[in-house]
């Protein structure tokens, strides 16, 4: 007769699981992400921040007139898209083989940039690391959300050209025209 001893350590085959890749999910906390995941998870998120955002203005400038609320609510919307966007660039960290306090150089000017273009272009581990095992392969989404970046990002660019122009045109209309005779 066999007892089963509830102190013994578990008996699994960890080895057979070891090189099995994993299906990241949007909403996890932990896990890794690949660099178009990663890039393509970030347009998502911004996406669904700035909805959220212009939303909430849109919302409570009709309902509240003061403008305190709308800017709390502004920043609370604004605080929560800056934490999924941490959260999805700690689980690039963990594709890099890299702990979550790297996100610490965030805070530091220029640095930060250095750190998005590692997170950006540095190749992750093709294996399991001590994060997990590797993400699958990426489907056509994934692919075609990436490659969606560079363009939005083109596309912010060129919007903003565009308003600074109209900025100056309308700044230098209004040095030149006549001003009304005040009665």
């Amino acid at each position: 007769m066999d007892a089963v001893n509830p102190y013994d350590s578990p008996a699994s085959d960890l080895a057979a699981t070891a090189g099995t890749p994993y299906t990241p999910r949007f909403w996890a906390l932990d896990g890794r992400l690949g660099r178009l995941r990663y890039l393509a998870y970030s347009l998502a998120m911004g996406a669904l921040g700035f909805v959220l955002f212009i939303a909430s203005v849109v919302a409570l400038s009709m309902i509240i007139s003061g403008g305190d609320m709308v800017m709390v609510v502004m920043g609370l919307v604004s605080l929560a898209g800056i934490a999924g966007q941490l959260v999805i660039a700690g689980r690039r960290l963990h594709d890099l083989g890299r702990s979550r306090w790297w996100l610490l150089l965030c805070l530091l000017p220029l640095i930060n940039l250095l750190l998005l273009a590692y997170l950006i272009f540095a190749p992750g581990a093709p294996h399991a690391n001590r994060f997990g095992p590797a993400p699958v392969a990426n489907g056509v989404g994934v692919i075609v959300a990436a490659c969606l970046v560079p363009m939005v990002a083109l596309l912010i660019g060129l919007l903003g050209v565009l308003a600074v122009q109209q900025y100056q045109s309308l700044e230098r209309h209004s040095r030149t025209a006549p001003t009304a005779p005040r009665s």
